[in-house]
């Protein structure tokens, strides 16, 4: 790879049949930098069902490696290219190109409580069929936040936008106009 800005850059390798590769690396001034052979390891396939709590298959239900904290939000794995896939009619699903090691499934559905597998063992190159991964289904929670008196100008936010309840809880607070009340809606 040639004219790349000096600094701290990552290089990703990106190939079919093979698990995604990534390394950070330092990019000297006017040097090369030889990395030498790169060693890439064949994808693992993990095949499934997500189901309701019945045992119904779940339709266009999110499935994807669970990478914990901030980075299994869905709003910002929307913006990623995580290795992710999307349930059939039946709820059956194939995630292909996974990476070698120990890896957690988690399953995302509007309608249900988000949920996770066992823990798994991937080896380079298996094929691991029949997880499954049951969703709940969540409840929901409203109100308001209130900032607490002495301050005569306290102001209330309405939660607009309510999360399910499950392994997450996410809450959006309003912002639009503020009315004479002191109150957010």
């Amino acid at each position: 790879l040639g004219a790349l800005p000096p600094g701290r850059t990552t290089l990703r390798i990106d190939a079919e049949g093979f698990a995604r590769f990534e390394r950070s690396v330092d990019v000297p001034v006017g040097e090369e930098l030889d990395l030498g052979d790169l060693a890439i390891d064949a994808a693992a396939v993990v095949s499934g069902r997500v189901v309701d709590p019945d045992g119904h298959g779940v339709a266009r239900a999110r499935v994807a490696p669970s990478r914990r904290g901030l980075a299994d939000n869905p709003v910002l794995a929307a913006f990623t290219d995580q290795v992710h896939a999307v349930t059939a009619t039946d709820g059956s699903f194939e995630l292909v190109g996974l990476a070698p090691g120990r890896v957690e499934l988690k399953a995302r559905h509007d309608s249900f409580a988000s949920a996770k597998s066992k823990r798994i063992e991937l080896a380079a190159g298996q094929h691991i069929d029949g997880v499954e991964i049951v969703l709940a289904n969540g409840g929901a929670i409203a109100g308001q936040v209130v900032l607490a008196p002495p301050d005569p100008h306290a102001q209330l936010c309405a939660a607009r936008d309510v999360g399910r309840l499950g392994h997450d809880l996410e809450l959006d607070l309003g912002r639009p106009g503020l009315e004479a009340r002191g109150r957010r809606e």
